[in-house]
């Protein structure tokens, strides 16, 4: 039996290979938007694709909340779902503050849900929540 700590050990690295090679990927053929891939949650060129196929899948229509990243390459994910009517729970960096998401709820926002969707614009309609709060 492997212990503990080596088999957590092989997995971060395993999971740390795939970041490596998808950023690689992204930066070669010049997929990845500003300002690059590597090092972070890369926004990249069919964001807004990607935000359409996953609108299609049967899980999209089911999930009735949704949590969400707050990178660039989700905003179109974020903005479909307040569209929707999908409340949000939106991460704070790294899950650091105390109360770690944002909550988003389509039905007491006073913009747009795209504009709501934008990182920047929605600090004012949010309010501060923990895992388990409604």
């Amino acid at each position: 039996m492997v212990p503990y700590s080596a088999a957590v050990d092989a997995l971060l690295a395993a999971q740390q290979a795939v970041r490596e090679e998808v950023w690689r990927r992204l930066q070669e053929p010049r997929e990845a938007r500003f300002p690059g891939a590597f090092g972070r949650i890369p926004n990249f060129r069919g964001a807004e694709r990607a935000a359409e196929r996953l609108a299609r899948l049967p899980e999209w229509h089911r999930a009735r909340v949704l949590k969400v990243n707050p990178d660039a390459p989700q905003l179109a994910v974020r903005a479909r779902a307040l569209a929707k009517g999908k409340p949000l729970y939106v991460a704070v960096a790294r899950l650091a503050a105390d109360l770690p998401f944002w909550g988003l709820d389509p039905a007491t926002l006073r913009l747009s849900p795209r504009a709501a969707a934008w990182v920047a614009s929605n600090l004012w309609c949010k309010r501060a929540t923990g895992v388990g709060s409604r």
